[in-house]
């Protein structure tokens, strides 16, 4: 599994199709296009996992961590 596609899975964020897939990926819009109340679930999340895992103090208490175990 890819970066990207692990980041989505665990913020619950988005859908993922696979690489060069035109049908799968046209199937995903359609569906966001057409259920708004995933749309908003899914921004929802995406929201609350940055403001809990990137934001600027967050990433400066991971680099901190790092740099003391170095």
């Amino acid at each position: 599994m890819g970066t990207v596609r692990r980041l989505i899975a665990e913020a619950r964020c988005g859908l993922c199709v696979p690489p060069e897939d035109p049908r799968a990926l046209a199937e995903a819009v359609l569906k966001l296009y057409h259920d708004a109340s995933l749309r908003e679930e899914l921004g929802r999340n995406g929201r609350r996992y940055a403001e809990e895992h990137l934001s600027l103090d967050r990433c400066v208490a991971q680099y901190q961590a790092l740099l003391q175990q170095v």
